[in-house]
């Protein structure tokens, strides 16, 4: 059991974590985000094992990074045969270079339910 989490942000064993670190060229941040949102919004109308997708973005404009739980990797894996996602997804080209990786949970580690977060107001 995961606590504090809720029923979307809970990763099981068996999950696969998608980590893509996309370096961008400068100016180019934003451009990556509208790639990586078009071709993420196809990914979740199309493949039923994908679960969730969360952008972010570097505050030096230099790196975007997609993190993406699937619970498939097998699934995972056929993206690379659709010929739509891969007209989507490599529209980063114009944007930088990017490498992914697949992941595993390890560990979870959250604050002890008793403690207050460091520069929390108390009463």
């Amino acid at each position: 059991m995961q606590p504090n989490l809720s029923k979307d942000d809970r990763i099981e064993a068996g999950d696969v974590v998608l980590v893509n670190v996309v370096q961008v060229e400068p100016g180019r941040q934003d451009l990556a985000l509208d790639v990586l949102r078009d071709t993420v919004r196809y990914v979740a109308r199309s493949y039923e094992t994908f679960c969730w997708s969360r952008l972010y973005r570097s505050l030096d404009g230099a790196t975007v990074i997609n993190q993406a739980l699937w619970k498939s990797r097998d699934e995972f894996e056929t993206l690379f045969s659709d010929e739509e996602f891969l007209k989507r997804y490599n529209g980063l080209r114009e944007a930088g270079t990017w490498e992914y990786h697949l992941y595993e949970l390890s560990d979870l580690i959250l604050p002890e339910q008793d403690t207050v977060p460091s520069g929390a107001l108390v009463d």
